[in-house]
């Protein structure tokens, strides 16, 4: 069986090698995708299975073993398809179907649009990058090495999709954009401050977009700061901080109109 998500005809795997997935997740399983290396067949043996569930209440991220699942109502997916998230773009490009008993991809698919820049999110991880070169924001928490992964990442493929390019392997993306070997550290999570300095400096630039001066002069002022000026600069700004646990992707990927 296949089902054709956009211009990209992909082939569903769920059948008995995914079985065991489904019946690990909490809660609905009605609607259930596979994306990431395990959906594009170019997984290593310790690549994750990263999985979106669809369900009615309690949207949040969550693993059972080496599975990550993002767990979201259609309403959240609605709006962030009608808003043209890299998440929802990653979903439907790349994307393939576990389990869909009431053909709610079809809908949500239907709704996504092509930003027509990623001006508004670029300016948001700017800020991010300002904040983060404030004396005393470093400590050595493992949450910094996420954010600046999450950064550059982000950086990449909007630069990628400006391009025209359907490219979601991390390696693969880098080097589309001149940025040989920086992939490889998001991938193998061995990003440094220096590096993340450095490169999502050299995107911004790229892409006409400058760091501003933050106003605040101490970490803590500027992650208050940020959260109600620039939401998605606050969440990034919070899980850098160790507020939260996880950086969920879907959350944090709604380009601001």
């Amino acid at each position: 069986m296949t089902v054709a998500f956009g211009p990209v005809e992909r082939c569903d795997v769920g059948g008995d090698e995914y079985k065991w997935v489904l019946e690990r997740l909490h809660g609905d399983q009605s609607t259930v995708l596979l994306y990431g290396s395990r959906a594009r067949g170019d997984a290593r043996a310790d690549s994750d299975i990263d999985v979106l569930q669809v369900v009615e209440t309690n949207p949040h991220c969550y693993s059972v073993d080496n599975i990550n699942v993002a767990a979201y109502t259609f309403g959240h997916l609605e709006q962030l398809a009608s808003r043209g998230s890299l998440y929802m773009r990653h979903l439907k490009y790349e994307a393939v179907i576990l389990r869909d008993d009431d053909g709610l991809t079809k809908d949500i698919f239907a709704m996504y649009r092509d930003p027509r820049d990623y001006a508004a999110l670029r300016r948001e991880l700017a800020i991010v990058v300002s904040v983060l070169g404030i004396d005393g924001s470093r400590r050595g928490e493992p949450s910094e090495s996420r954010v600046y992964a999450y950064v550059l990442r982000t950086l990449i493929y909007a630069e990628c999709a400006m391009r025209g390019e359907i490219e979601f392997d991390v390696v693969r993306a880098a080097n589309s954009v001149d940025l040989p070997n920086v992939g490889l550290s998001i991938r193998e999570k061995t990003v440094t401050y220096e590096m993340f300095d450095t490169f999502s400096k050299i995107m911004l630039d790229r892409a006409g977009v400058l760091p501003p001066k933050v106003k605040p002069r101490t970490f803590g002022e500027a992650v208050l700061w940020t959260g109600v000026e620039h939401p998605l600069a606050g969440a990034l700004l919070e899980s850098f901080a160790g507020a939260v646990g996880e950086l969920e992707y879907t959350a944090l990927t709604l380009p601001l109109a």
